[in-house]
């Protein structure tokens, strides 16, 4: 089996080289500094096409401060769009290319992961066309300078007993040098003022760190994932991975498709970028 995954996506959802370090260090350029001098645990990003959300991207994963680590390992988990996990698949070895070079898989620490928990499969086929996790790749690159690691998991069970089963497990793994990230975008639909509405009650509830309020979200399927957001389940479990140890959450920037572009009408998809220290 090939455990090398070139990129499948530059080109398409992000640009190629030399626009995309362009692209890269305009955003990077246009952030605040608004956590200072704290420990960044878990992010939450939004993952459209770069003129979309690349900005509200940035905003949040700015928030790191790349001298607090050391190479340090992202775990990475976003939804399948394309080919579904039965739970959700690690990917356990070799490399992810991306325009600006290899990034490794942390191979121990994925083989640790995956070996505790029975759900989990090292299916690498729901990885190949899917993008959630591949576009937070470039910045991740760019901030630290291509000196890290991932373990990415693409899930496709986004029950909330799954995801809180997951998020205890991954805890287990979380050290000084490991970030957590969920990639996920909100609101899809046609109504920006429908988007604003549940864009607001996913936030608040996300802000407050509401995990009962946010397990209902999936389970009595109130909020569907069409229209309240794609990953809500990566968002949980990154949430409760990191609830023993977390001292904050905060909203850092907050968009949509309409807003970033300056396009009104037609399809609207909401994008959010939190940061967990």
């Amino acid at each position: 089996m090939n455990y090398n995954r070139p990129s499948a996506f530059a080109g398409k959802f992000y640009p190629l080289e030399p626009q995309l370090s362009e692209i890269l260090k305009s955003f990077f350029s246009f952030t605040k500094k608004v956590v200072k001098d704290k420990k960044v645990r878990g992010l939450i990003l939004p993952h459209a096409g770069y003129p979309f959300s690349g900005q509200t991207a940035v905003d949040g994963i700015s928030q790191i401060s790349p001298q607090h680590y050391n190479h340090p390992t992202v775990i990475l988990i976003g939804p399948c769009h394309q080919i579904p996990s039965s739970n959700a698949s690690l990917w356990t070895k070799g490399n992810w290319e991306t325009p600006l070079g290899s990034v490794p898989v942390d191979e121990e620490k994925a083989e640790q992961i995956l070996s505790s928990l029975p759900q989990l499969d090292d299916n690498t086929e729901p990885h190949r066309y899917e993008h959630s996790l591949e576009v937070q790749l470039p910045f991740l690159q760019y901030l630290f300078d291509n000196k890290m690691k991932i373990v990415p998991l693409a899930m496709g069970n986004q029950k909330s007993s799954f995801c809180r089963e997951l998020g205890t497990k991954l805890g287990e793994f979380i050290d000084d040098n490991t970030i957590l990230l969920a990639s996920s975008d909100l609101y899809h639909g046609y109504s920006l003022a429908t988007c604003k509405e549940n864009d607001a009650e996913i936030i608040s509830a996300i802000n407050d760190y509401q995990l009962d309020n946010i397990s209902s979200m999936l389970d009595q399927r109130l909020y569907s994932e069409d229209s309240y957001g794609c990953g809500i389940g990566p968002i949980l479990t990154v949430m409760v991975g990191l609830d023993q140890i977390k001292q904050d959450i905060k909203l850092i920037s907050h968009t949509n498709s309409a807003e970033a572009t300056g396009v009104g009408g037609g399809y609207v998809v909401g994008y959010s970028s939190f940061v967990i220290y």
